[in-house]
């Protein structure tokens, strides 16, 4: 009995108020789309400020059962995703039980040498590993076992030779050669990311992604306090958006339904006359609202997950994860309840007057 007053109201109502009802409709529209952009926005910008969230400048891994050339061929796609980021990558092994060492950096496709471990060399002898060794692949190595080698020298590197090109005793007992030498059997134990700036919580995940792809329960990522994505977004940020907006819809809303209702004095006088009480007649009208702004939520909720959403998240650069079904639903109750709180006020006021008063006012 009631719905169907409610839904001869709102047929009446857009035949008789068609261009207020329609902008009534059309602020309602308007309004739960600016919700949803201006979240995706907020949070899109406020994910970026939370995202510097490791508190160490390096990443590393370990490794077992692992060669070199192992790493050799997943490590380029892996650091083209960082690139001028990173300050030098540090590989890790072991020959015969000798430590061998490989510090390099990577840009626009091509190894480099380390400039910060070349900056910390302290050369006894000969030269340290150049461009031309790294881009060329040499067979060299720089020895950090002091007078055990001499500059000239051939070390054999698990079936390898390579010539000694300098000595030190920064390290005692390590060897230096190029990540690009050709000896792919040497077992490799440690691969850690230096980075120029703090990494971020994307950074880390690429590298942990990557390494636990290509070689599961043989590598074990260093840990960190890693959130979601949806947590790097404060509960607090959607409720303040959606309230916001969600009270000047609501007081437009209310501005012009008030409207429609004050026209309806006579109707609603008359609904009194025949026996329905205030409530009921604050619960028609009430029903209006809320199925007429139900309605263009679950419409907006629609056309903006279905259209706009990709559209935003690829000009803005924003995660699709920003955009779960919790997050909407949140939303969407805190936007219903502004139109449903006030719309209640205003209904509650209008609806103080006695009958006879309002057939006065009818005319």
């Amino acid at each position: 009995m009631i719905i169907n007053l409610v839904i001869k109201n709102i047929k009446n109502s857009i035949l008789e108020f068609r261009k207020v009802y329609l902008l009534m409709l059309l602020s309602q529209f308007v309004a739960i789309i600016c919700i949803f952009f201006s979240y995706g926005i907020y949070g899109n910008y406020s994910a970026k400020m939370q995202e510097l969230n490791i508190d160490s400048y390096s990443i590393g891994t370990s490794f077992e059962n692992t060669k070199v050339v192992n790493i050799k061929e997943c490590l380029p796609q892996l650091l083209n995703e960082f690139d001028y980021k990173l300050d030098y990558v540090f590989v890790g092994g072991f020959w015969n039980d000798t430590p061998v060492s490989m510090h390099f950096e990577y840009h626009n496709g091509m190894y480099d040498i380390s400039k910060t471990v070349q900056d910390n060399i302290k050369l006894e002898s000969g030269r340290t590993i150049s461009i031309e060794d790294m881009t060329d692949g040499l067979n060299v190595v720089y020895s950090y076992r002091g007078e055990t080698d001499e500059v000239g020298d051939i070390i054999c590197i698990d079936s390898v030779d390579f010539e000694v090109i300098g000595v030190d005793e920064v390290a005692p007992g390590d060897l230096s050669i190029p990540f690009t030498a050709s000896n792919n059997d040497i077992k490799v134990f440690v691969v850690i990311f230096n980075f120029r700036e703090l990494p971020t919580q994307a950074d880390y995940s690429i590298i942990k992604n990557t390494f636990e792809k290509k070689f599961g329960k043989n590598v074990s990522i260093d840990e960190f306090d890693i959130r979601d994505e949806e947590e790097l977004i404060s509960m607090k940020s959607i409720i303040v958006i959606s309230v916001a907006i969600g009270i000047i819809s609501a007081l437009n809303t209310c501005l012009m339904y008030g409207y429609i209702i004050s026209k309806r004095r006579k109707q609603m006088a008359v609904y009194g006359i025949i026996g329905a009480s205030k409530g009921l007649r604050l619960a028609i009208n009430e029903l209006e609202i809320v199925i007429v702004s139900l309605v263009i939520e679950i419409t907006g909720f629609l056309l903006y997950r279905c259209m706009l959403q990709a559209i935003i998240t690829d000009i803005y650069e924003s995660s699709v994860s920003l955009y779960s079904f919790k997050s909407y639903g949140i939303m969407m109750s805190i936007y219903f309840i502004c139109i449903f709180s006030i719309s209640f006020i205003m209904l509650k006021i209008m609806n103080k007057k006695e009958l006879v008063e309002m057939l006065k006012q009818a005319g």
